[in-house]
Order: structure tokens, then sequence, then C-alpha cells
């Protein structure tokens, strides 16, 4: 009776289209002494396991505020091979940097293992995390055009494929400085005086999550020898609906920069500013896939059949509007330099209202 009431939901559900989060599967494959063994009767029981995987996957159906987290994260994390902290260089500097951001739900950057558990508990989370390993950006002084004008441009590509880790981004843009108030110096330290910078970014990431679902049971038997000399063996068909959240994010970002700094000793920098973020022409996409199979109970395997896992497949996502509009954020960098080689590390704190907005990297450069 149960079978038969859950199969008319099935079809009422997929009629009226409740479920954005779609689940299909493959029953497993199950072979005894090397012949197959036939449980295509269990068609009706991997019903029963994908309309209970459908109904654990609803909590992903909207993962908006993911999306939302991923995209700020990931406009952070634009700012690689910065060049803020290296102010007043005579004509041209070649730097080489990379940076990650973090956007948190709460102010506490230690809840990081609680976010993801939240994630796969409920569903979503004001989460996101961003990285662009290896940019190479080039200033140059352009003072022959116009007295304090510094001219930068970067570009940053990065791809990695494992079985653990899938990322891949790329960030380009074409910024300019203009020194606002000269820098003077007071024996071993110098003022670095006020610059104000803008310009625009464009960046976009594909990272993927996988976020796991505890596994779906229907009870089940089979008889692997055909009424043979083993009796049907009562056993559990499991179907894991663990998924995999593909997540892009891209858009444009049109940086406004208030910054000065001073040099001590002539070998540590201290960068310091504030500014603005505004982001355009963004989008967020998460799509999911799936990352789980079909499989029986060990109790097959214990009488000698061999069981080989069936597929199981996801479809599903949400489609955000990228990084949020307007992003204030304070600016602070050290770094250390030894004649025209300099290394500096940029931070960023966002001023998110809801939770803990970052940015950290590290810029190697040389200065002529």
């Amino acid at each position: 009776m149960r079978k038969m009431i859950i199969a008319a939901f099935i079809l009422i559900f997929a009629a009226g289209g409740l479920f954005a989060v779609d689940v299909t599967a493959t029953l497993p494959g199950v072979t005894y002494l090397g012949n197959p063994v036939d449980i295509s009767a269990l068609s009706a029981d991997l019903d029963l396991a994908i309309a209970d995987a459908t109904t654990e996957l609803q909590r992903f159906d909207e993962m908006d505020d993911l999306a939302r987290g991923f995209s700020n994260a990931n406009s952070y994390a634009a700012d690689a091979a910065t060049t803020r902290g290296l102010m007043g260089y005579k004509f041209l500097t070649v730097a080489v940097g990379t940076m990650v951001g973090f956007q948190m739900p709460s102010n506490s950057a230690e809840a990081l293992g609680d976010t993801i558990s939240t994630i796969e508990n409920d569903g979503d989370a004001y989460f996101g995390a961003g990285y662009q390993a290896l940019v190479v950006s080039v200033g140059l002084n352009a003072g022959f055009l116009v007295d304090g004008l510094y001219l930068t441009g970067k570009i940053g590509k990065f791809s990695v494929d494992t079985d653990d880790i899938s990322y891949d981004s790329f960030v380009f843009g074409l910024l300019a400085n203009y020194q606002l108030v000269d820098p003077f110096s007071i024996g071993i330290l110098k003022w670095r005086g006020l610059q104000v910078g803008s310009g625009i970014v464009y960046y976009k990431t594909v990272a993927e999550m996988t976020l796991e679902v505890d596994p779906v049971a229907t009870p089940v038997s089979i008889d692997p020898d055909g009424a043979g000399g083993i009796p049907a063996q009562a056993t559990n068909l499991y179907l894991d609906p663990t998924i995999v959240a593909e997540i892009t994010s891209s858009g444009f970002k049109i940086p406004v920069d208030l910054i000065t700094g001073i040099r001590l000793f002539w070998i540590a920098n201290l960068s310091f500013g504030l500014g603005v973020d505004m982001n355009l022409g963004g989008s967020s996409e998460i799509a999911l896939k799936a990352d789980g199979t079909t499989y029986v109970g060990d109790e097959l395997t214990a009488v000698g059949a061999v069981v080989t896992p069936g597929d199981v497949k996801v479809n599903g996502g949400t489609d955000g509007d990228g990084a949020d509009l307007f992003r204030l954020r304070a600016m602070a960098g050290i770094g250390f330099g030894l004649g025209p080689l300099k290394i500096d590390i940029p931070f960023t704190y966002y001023f998110d209202g809801t939770g803990l907005g970052t940015n950290i990297g590290l810029t190697g450069a040389l200065t002529l």
C-alpha cells in the first residue's frame, strides 16, 4: 500500500512541478558466481528511494544566500596583485600576487565548519570563498602624461581539477591612481602622501562544493541464486543523494580607493585607506549535480554476491544576482623592501552589516 501511495504522489508532484530539484537513479548491478542477478522487480522500490531523496533535497531548492556569498567573496579576491602598497615608484613595477576572499555569515572566522554543516542541514547560508591564485600586474608611472598619474593593468588565470578540488578563475583589470598630495620625509620616516585610485576589473570563477546528504534506505529482498541453495536475503536498497554544487560567479567591479602610507627605515612599508566597490553586471549560478550512488546492504556480499553501484543524477540550481552593488571597505597592508624587490601583504575588511567579509593576499614585486 505504501508503495502505491508514494507512486501516486510522485506522479502528482511531477505533473505540478513541485520539486525544482529532480532526482533520477539506476539500480545497482548484482552478480553471483559470475552470473547476473535480475533485480528489475526492485524498480518500484527504487522509485520509493527517489521520492525520499527528492524530499531530502528540497532544502537545496533555493540557495540565494550561498550564491550572494560566493559572488561577494569572488569580488573581494579580484584585488589580487594589488599595487596599492607600492606607492611612489619612479618608472615601472611588475608584481605577481595571490589573494583569497571570504564571506562569512557571522563576524567569527572560526565558524567555517559550523557554516558548512548549516548549508548541509538547512540548504543555504550566507557564505562564500574566492581565490585568485596567480595574477600578474604591471604598473607604469605615467607622469609624462599627467604628473602624479600611475596606470596599472593586471591579468590572472588559474585552474585545478582533481578528485577533491575543482576550481577555475580568471581576472582582468585596468586601473589608475593619482597622487593628490605629494609625499615628504622626516628622517627615517617617509609619509607617502595621498592617492586616489579607480578603474574597472572583470572576474569569473567556477568552484565546486560537495554537500553530504544522508542516504535513504528502502527494505528489499534479493535472491542471489534464483531459488537455489541460498535463501532470499533481506537487505536495504540505498540511494545516496550527496550532491555537488557548481558555483559560477562573475561580474565587473569599479573600485574607488583613497590610500596613504608610511615607510620606515627604508625597509618597512605600511599602507592603509578607505574605499568602495561598485559591482555591476554580476551573476551567480549554482548548478546541482550528483556525487552519490545506489547500492544494497552487506547481506549480499556476505553470501558471495558482487554488487556494482548504480548511478544517481540530480538536476536543479539557483540563479543569483551577483555581488552586492556597493561594498564599503577599509584597507591595510604591511610590506618589506630590499632595494627594488618588494613583498606586500594586503588586507581588506568589508563593512557588510551581517557577517565577516574580508580578503588577504601576498604580492611580490620588482619596482624600477
